[in-house]
Protein backbone atom coordinates (compact mmCIF):
# COMPACT_ATOMS: atom_id res chain seq x y z
CA UNK A 1 0.00 0.00 0.00
CA UNK A 2 1.41 3.70 -0.46
CA UNK A 3 -0.34 6.89 0.06
CA UNK A 4 -1.50 9.94 -2.32
CA UNK A 5 -3.09 13.41 -2.66
CA UNK A 6 -6.54 12.95 -3.61
CA UNK A 7 -6.97 15.77 -7.16
CA UNK A 8 -10.68 16.55 -5.77
CA UNK A 9 -10.79 16.75 -1.64
CA UNK A 10 -6.93 16.83 -1.34
CA UNK A 11 -6.99 14.40 1.12
CA UNK A 12 -4.16 12.19 2.18
CA UNK A 13 -5.32 8.49 1.25
CA UNK A 14 -3.77 5.07 1.05
CA UNK A 15 -3.87 3.23 -2.23
CA UNK A 16 -5.47 -0.61 -1.16
CA UNK A 17 -3.68 -3.62 -2.64
CA UNK A 18 -5.50 -5.30 -5.80
CA UNK A 19 -5.64 -8.76 -4.70
CA UNK A 20 -6.31 -11.84 -6.87
CA UNK A 21 -10.01 -12.61 -5.08
CA UNK A 22 -10.59 -8.37 -5.84
CA UNK A 23 -10.21 -9.60 -9.41
CA UNK A 24 -11.73 -13.07 -9.29
CA UNK A 25 -14.80 -11.15 -7.53
CA UNK A 26 -15.59 -8.29 -10.11
CA UNK A 27 -15.19 -10.74 -13.03
CA UNK A 28 -18.02 -12.63 -11.57
CA UNK A 29 -20.26 -9.89 -10.89
CA UNK A 30 -19.52 -8.39 -14.43
CA UNK A 31 -20.47 -11.96 -15.54
CA UNK A 32 -23.61 -11.96 -13.98
CA UNK A 33 -23.91 -8.15 -15.07
CA UNK A 34 -24.32 -6.63 -11.66
CA UNK A 35 -22.88 -3.63 -11.94
CA UNK A 36 -24.29 -1.77 -9.09
CA UNK A 37 -22.70 -5.31 -7.47
CA UNK A 38 -19.44 -3.81 -8.79
CA UNK A 39 -20.08 -0.29 -7.54
CA UNK A 40 -20.90 -1.44 -4.16
CA UNK A 41 -17.65 -3.94 -4.17
CA UNK A 42 -15.02 -1.35 -5.29
CA UNK A 43 -16.98 0.91 -2.55
CA UNK A 44 -16.10 -1.40 0.09
CA UNK A 45 -12.87 -3.03 -0.86
CA UNK A 46 -11.11 0.52 -2.15
CA UNK A 47 -12.34 2.21 0.93
CA UNK A 48 -13.59 4.78 -1.71
CA UNK A 49 -17.38 5.01 -0.76
CA UNK A 50 -18.04 8.89 -0.03
CA UNK A 51 -15.80 10.13 -2.56
CA UNK A 52 -16.17 12.01 -5.22
CA UNK A 53 -16.50 10.25 -8.69
CA UNK A 54 -13.10 12.20 -9.66
CA UNK A 55 -11.85 10.88 -6.24
CA UNK A 56 -12.49 7.06 -6.98
CA UNK A 57 -11.24 6.61 -10.56
CA UNK A 58 -8.05 8.11 -9.25
CA UNK A 59 -8.02 5.64 -6.64
CA UNK A 60 -8.76 2.65 -9.10
CA UNK A 61 -6.33 4.04 -11.70
CA UNK A 62 -3.28 4.74 -9.14
CA UNK A 63 -4.34 0.94 -7.95
CA UNK A 64 -3.53 -0.22 -12.04
CA UNK A 65 -1.26 1.18 -12.20
CA UNK A 66 1.09 0.26 -9.29
CA UNK A 67 -0.69 -3.63 -9.01
CA UNK A 68 -1.13 -4.10 -12.44
CA UNK A 69 0.64 -2.47 -15.53
CA UNK A 70 0.42 0.64 -17.02
CA UNK A 71 -0.56 -0.02 -20.31
CA UNK A 72 -4.37 -0.90 -20.98
CA UNK A 73 -5.84 -1.15 -24.46
CA UNK A 74 -8.66 0.96 -26.05
CA UNK A 75 -10.36 0.88 -29.13
CA UNK A 76 -10.35 4.15 -30.70
CA UNK A 77 -12.04 4.67 -34.23
CA UNK A 78 -11.46 1.44 -35.61
CA UNK A 79 -8.08 0.44 -34.37
CA UNK A 80 -7.02 -0.89 -30.94
CA UNK A 81 -4.26 1.74 -29.11
CA UNK A 82 -2.27 0.89 -26.27
CA UNK A 83 -2.93 3.78 -23.95
CA UNK A 84 -0.15 4.46 -20.33
CA UNK A 85 -2.44 4.53 -17.42
CA UNK A 86 -0.02 7.52 -15.98
CA UNK A 87 -1.57 9.92 -19.14
CA UNK A 88 -5.13 9.66 -17.30
CA UNK A 89 -3.85 11.12 -14.09
CA UNK A 90 -2.38 14.84 -14.71
CA UNK A 91 -5.91 15.65 -16.30
CA UNK A 92 -7.69 14.22 -13.46
CA UNK A 93 -5.34 15.60 -10.93
CA UNK A 94 -5.95 18.68 -12.61
CA UNK A 95 -9.76 19.20 -13.22
CA UNK A 96 -11.39 22.82 -12.13
CA UNK A 97 -14.66 21.58 -11.27
CA UNK A 98 -15.80 22.98 -8.31
CA UNK A 99 -19.26 22.33 -6.09
CA UNK A 100 -21.99 25.40 -6.69
CA UNK A 101 -24.43 26.40 -3.94
CA UNK A 102 -27.89 27.89 -5.76
CA UNK A 103 -29.99 29.81 -3.69
CA UNK A 104 -33.95 28.97 -4.50
CA UNK A 105 -35.56 31.24 -2.47
CA UNK A 106 -38.15 30.73 0.55
CA UNK A 107 -34.73 29.66 2.49
CA UNK A 108 -33.86 26.64 0.28
CA UNK A 109 -30.53 25.71 -1.00
CA UNK A 110 -29.36 23.18 -2.85
CA UNK A 111 -25.86 22.56 -3.54
CA UNK A 112 -24.61 21.15 -6.87
CA UNK A 113 -21.53 18.70 -6.81
CA UNK A 114 -19.65 16.23 -9.00
CA UNK A 115 -21.86 12.54 -8.21
CA UNK A 116 -20.40 10.78 -5.32
CA UNK A 117 -22.23 7.47 -6.24
CA UNK A 118 -20.66 5.50 -9.88
CA UNK A 119 -23.38 6.18 -12.50
CA UNK A 120 -23.79 2.96 -13.78
CA UNK A 121 -26.01 1.81 -17.03
CA UNK A 122 -28.61 0.14 -13.63
CA UNK A 123 -28.68 3.67 -12.06
CA UNK A 124 -31.84 4.28 -10.58
CA UNK A 125 -31.47 7.92 -10.11
CA UNK A 126 -31.38 10.15 -13.51
CA UNK A 127 -27.77 11.99 -14.43
CA UNK A 128 -29.40 15.48 -12.77
CA UNK A 129 -30.82 14.10 -9.40
CA UNK A 130 -26.57 12.62 -8.84
CA UNK A 131 -25.34 16.10 -9.06
CA UNK A 132 -26.93 17.81 -6.24
CA UNK A 133 -24.63 16.81 -3.40
CA UNK A 134 -27.16 18.52 -0.47
CA UNK A 135 -30.57 20.45 0.16
CA UNK A 136 -30.68 22.76 2.97
CA UNK A 137 -34.37 24.42 4.47
CA UNK A 138 -34.45 26.71 6.60
CA UNK A 139 -31.84 25.31 9.52
CA UNK A 140 -31.80 21.48 8.16
CA UNK A 141 -28.80 20.66 5.55
CA UNK A 142 -29.71 17.01 4.07
CA UNK A 143 -26.58 15.37 2.55
CA UNK A 144 -27.76 13.54 -0.41
CA UNK A 145 -24.78 11.36 -0.90
CA UNK A 146 -25.91 9.48 2.36
CA UNK A 147 -29.13 8.66 1.40
CA UNK A 148 -31.14 5.89 0.16
CA UNK A 149 -31.74 6.44 -3.60
CA UNK A 150 -36.04 6.01 -3.04
CA UNK A 151 -35.71 8.65 -0.06
CA UNK A 152 -33.61 11.12 -2.49
CA UNK A 153 -36.26 11.22 -5.24
CA UNK A 154 -38.93 11.73 -2.59
CA UNK A 155 -36.69 14.92 -1.30
CA UNK A 156 -36.00 16.15 -4.80
CA UNK A 157 -39.93 15.97 -5.85
CA UNK A 158 -40.00 19.03 -3.35
CA UNK A 159 -37.83 21.18 -4.89
CA UNK A 160 -39.28 24.36 -7.24
CA UNK A 161 -38.82 24.25 -11.06
CA UNK A 162 -36.40 26.91 -11.33
CA UNK A 163 -33.98 23.89 -9.43
CA UNK A 164 -34.04 22.40 -12.84
CA UNK A 165 -32.95 25.39 -14.63
CA UNK A 166 -29.31 25.30 -12.80
CA UNK A 167 -28.98 21.63 -12.75
CA UNK A 168 -29.39 22.38 -17.01
CA UNK A 169 -26.39 24.72 -16.41
CA UNK A 170 -24.30 22.90 -14.67
CA UNK A 171 -24.51 19.51 -16.66
CA UNK A 172 -23.68 22.20 -19.84
CA UNK A 173 -20.73 23.24 -17.98
CA UNK A 174 -17.70 21.28 -19.40
CA UNK A 175 -15.10 22.15 -16.66
CA UNK A 176 -16.24 18.46 -15.33
CA UNK A 177 -14.78 17.01 -18.54
CA UNK A 178 -11.10 15.76 -18.61
CA UNK A 179 -9.31 15.34 -22.05
CA UNK A 180 -6.30 12.82 -22.25
CA UNK A 181 -4.35 13.41 -25.48
CA UNK A 182 -2.31 10.17 -26.35
CA UNK A 183 -1.20 10.99 -29.54
CA UNK A 184 -1.06 13.74 -32.36
CA UNK A 185 -3.11 11.84 -35.06
CA UNK A 186 -5.96 10.38 -32.98
CA UNK A 187 -8.64 12.96 -31.03
CA UNK A 188 -8.38 13.31 -26.97
CA UNK A 189 -10.20 10.98 -25.12
CA UNK A 190 -12.58 12.41 -22.76
CA UNK A 191 -13.87 11.68 -19.24
CA UNK A 192 -17.27 13.33 -18.60
CA UNK A 193 -17.53 12.94 -14.28
CA UNK A 194 -21.91 13.24 -14.79
CA UNK A 195 -22.04 10.53 -16.29
CA UNK A 196 -21.36 7.06 -16.67
CA UNK A 197 -18.19 7.06 -18.36
CA UNK A 198 -15.83 6.62 -15.19
CA UNK A 199 -17.84 3.66 -14.19
CA UNK A 200 -17.26 2.12 -18.08
CA UNK A 201 -13.76 3.24 -17.16
CA UNK A 202 -13.47 1.17 -14.30
CA UNK A 203 -14.20 -1.79 -16.54
CA UNK A 204 -10.67 -0.98 -18.86
CA UNK A 205 -9.08 -0.45 -15.54
CA UNK A 206 -9.75 -4.08 -13.34
CA UNK A 207 -11.62 -6.26 -15.99
CA UNK A 208 -8.62 -7.56 -17.67
CA UNK A 209 -8.97 -10.91 -16.69
CA UNK A 210 -12.88 -12.30 -17.79
CA UNK A 211 -14.33 -15.02 -15.48
CA UNK A 212 -13.03 -18.14 -17.21
CA UNK A 213 -9.51 -16.69 -17.31
CA UNK A 214 -9.35 -16.34 -13.34
CA UNK A 215 -10.61 -19.97 -12.74
CA UNK A 216 -8.16 -21.41 -15.32
CA UNK A 217 -5.74 -18.93 -12.72
CA UNK A 218 -7.16 -20.38 -9.61
CA UNK A 219 -7.50 -24.27 -10.97
CA UNK A 220 -4.16 -24.55 -12.15
CA UNK A 221 -1.95 -22.12 -8.85
CA UNK A 222 -3.96 -23.97 -6.68
CA UNK A 223 -2.03 -27.32 -7.97
CA UNK A 224 1.35 -25.47 -6.65
CA UNK A 225 0.05 -23.46 -3.70
CA UNK A 226 -2.79 -23.02 -0.89
CA UNK A 227 -5.44 -21.78 -3.20
CA UNK A 228 -6.25 -18.82 -0.24
CA UNK A 229 -2.76 -18.12 -1.14
CA UNK A 230 -3.55 -17.38 -4.65
CA UNK A 231 -6.63 -15.53 -3.96
CA UNK A 232 -4.84 -13.24 -1.31
CA UNK A 233 -2.15 -12.33 -3.40
CA UNK A 234 -1.41 -9.14 -5.19
CA UNK A 235 -2.71 -9.25 -8.61
CA UNK A 236 1.01 -8.77 -9.93
CA UNK A 237 2.07 -11.31 -7.82
CA UNK A 238 -0.13 -13.53 -10.13
CA UNK A 239 1.30 -11.80 -13.67
CA UNK A 240 4.68 -13.21 -12.41
CA UNK A 241 3.45 -17.03 -11.20
CA UNK A 242 1.84 -16.65 -14.99
CA UNK A 243 5.20 -15.56 -16.30
CA UNK A 244 7.45 -18.44 -14.70
CA UNK A 245 4.59 -20.97 -15.88
CA UNK A 246 5.01 -20.21 -19.33
CA UNK A 247 8.32 -20.21 -19.02
CA UNK A 248 8.68 -23.71 -17.69
CA UNK A 249 6.27 -24.73 -20.47
CA UNK A 250 8.96 -22.85 -22.94
CA UNK A 251 11.44 -25.51 -21.09
CA UNK A 252 9.24 -28.46 -20.80
CA UNK A 253 6.45 -28.36 -22.68
CA UNK A 254 5.32 -31.82 -21.61
CA UNK A 255 4.67 -29.94 -18.73
CA UNK A 256 1.92 -28.35 -20.28
CA UNK A 257 -2.09 -29.15 -17.95
CA UNK A 258 -4.01 -27.59 -21.08
CA UNK A 259 -4.57 -24.78 -19.62
CA UNK A 260 -5.12 -21.14 -21.47
CA UNK A 261 -2.14 -19.19 -19.36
Amino acid sequence: MFKVTLPYCKKEFVIPIITFRDIFNLSRLYYDNNLDGVAEYLDNTFNIKGLSIVDKLFVIIKARQHYINDTISLNIGDRSVSVQVSLFLGPINDINCKNTIIDLGNNQQIELDIPYRFITDNSILPIYDNIIKTITIGDNTIDLTKQDPQLIQQLLELLPPLAINHLTNFIRDKSHIVEIFHNKQDDPISINFITSQPFGFVKIMLGEYDLGSCRDILFFLSKRMNSETVLNSPINDISFYIAQYQAELKENPSSNTGLPI
